[in-house]
């Protein structure tokens, strides 16, 4: 069975957007995505409940899509329900990667993981943009 098969239908649109759009968040002139290059394939590389740590940085870049998303249904359409349903969206991925994250540093591979790092980034990222509701 391949990765992408074991995911939810809906949140490959969100990934795929993630992978459209990261560039953007990073890099000041665009040239190569590092964003795909390195954390896709970490990602996907392990079916979602094998290791918490991947988990967290799954569901925290989730958020950060939603995020994005959000944001942008909120310019092209002020009054959406879209852009709210997003940032709702947006809340639920970060607590449960907060709480993933959480159960994944409580062993010391999970702790030293790259996945763990870049879910902890991902989240002080929705922090600094997701109001808390």
């Amino acid at each position: 069975m391949h990765i992408l098969d074991t995911l939810e239908q809906c949140h490959l649109p969100k990934i795929r957007h993630y992978c459209d759009h990261s560039m953007n968040f990073i890099m000041a002139v665009p040239f190569e995505n590092p964003m795909v290059a390195s954390i896709l394939p970490l990602i996907l590389s392990r079916a979602p409940g094998d290791d918490p740590a991947i988990d967290a940085l799954r569901l925290s870049l989730l958020g950060v899509a939603s995020v994005h998303r959000s944001f942008l249904h909120s310019r092209s359409q002020p009054c959406s329900d879209s852009a709210k349903e997003g940032m709702l969206l947006a809340n639920a991925f970060r607590l449960n990667s907060k709480q993933t994250l959480a159960k994944a540093c409580t062993t010391p591979h999970g702790a030293q993981s790259d996945a763990a790092l870049g879910a902890s980034l991902a989240i002080s990222l929705m922090d600094v943009s997701v109001p808390m509701v």
